[in-house]
């Protein structure tokens, strides 16, 4: 908090008594009565990288989401949750995890941090699927908006490749305290992710060497996954202290910018 301005945000209590009293002094008061936050200068770029699989298709209830005529119709939040295709049919996996980016878009735009949002899906490896939905350098236009609401689920959910080329949207970055926060809802997969497509090893090994390899780029990764059974899996990817489970989906969007604060350093 920055004292003793001549404007500012609000009245600094004490030097408002303080000229108060010179006054009844008859002295000249001091004009300097204002006081403002200071906007600490934060150091740091984050990439949110979502999953955008089939199987986030999937419905987290079986009830069917409806929203009010109360609702504020210039909240971008609420505006994309009243859209007629999404009013009769029931509330997503891919819904919840786009929600939870616009209320961290938000939150980002207001403390001022940089940050992208991409995502990937993928059928086979010469078919790997990358969509930018925001570049580090774009302003939260209307464009980028309307490329979160637009987020549908796609193919199968190849990881490695996508993290691989989030590493290189990261060389021309020159953040101190560079992160990847990637939001999936199950284990790495595709239908030729090893010789043998009824196992998840090799894809879960090509994931966590380009989970290393972009540490090793100065990046660090943090896995958020909805599935129940993540542990399995996640802890053969990387460290305990790199990913966490949400074992209930529904509260993403309030635990995502909690997640945020603690493990982003700057």
């Amino acid at each position: 908090m920055v004292r003793g301005l001549e404007d500012g945000e609000d009245f600094d209590l004490d030097r408002t008594i303080e000229a108060r009293v010179q006054r009844l002094r008859g002295e000249s008061p001091d004009s300097r009565l204002y006081k403002a936050r200071k906007k600490e200068h934060r150091d740091v770029a984050t990439l949110f990288l979502l999953d955008m699989s089939a199987s986030t298709d999937e419905p987290i209830h079986r009830e069917v989401r409806r929203h009010t005529d109360d609702d504020d119709a210039d909240d971008w939040l609420k505006a994309w949750q009243r859209k007629p295709a999404a009013a009769d049919r029931p509330r997503r996996i891919i819904d919840v995890n786009k929600e939870a980016l616009v209320i961290m878009a938000q939150a980002l735009e207001e403390i001022g941090d940089s940050y992208a949002i991409m995502g990937f899906s993928g059928h086979g490896r010469d078919n790997v699927e990358f969509y930018v939905i925001k570049e580090f350098d774009s302003e939260l236009s209307d464009d980028v908006r309307a490329r979160v609401g637009a987020v549908e689920p796609k193919r199968s959910t190849r990881m490695g490749p996508a993290i691989r080329h989030v590493r290189e949207k990261f060389k021309d970055v020159a953040a101190r305290s560079k992160h990847v926060i990637l939001l999936s809802d199950g284990f790495p997969q595709d239908f030729d992710y090893g010789h043998d497509r009824r196992s998840n090893v090799y894809g879960i090994q090509d994931t966590m060497v380009a989970l290393k390899e972009l540490e090793l780029a100065g990046v660090l990764p943090f896995c958020i996954t909805v599935d129940r059974t993540g542990h399995d899996y996640l802890r053969q990817m990387c460290q305990s202290s790199r990913y966490l489970v949400i074992e209930d989906i529904a509260q993403l969007p309030r635990e995502l910018p909690k997640i945020y604060e603690q493990i982003v350093r700057w």
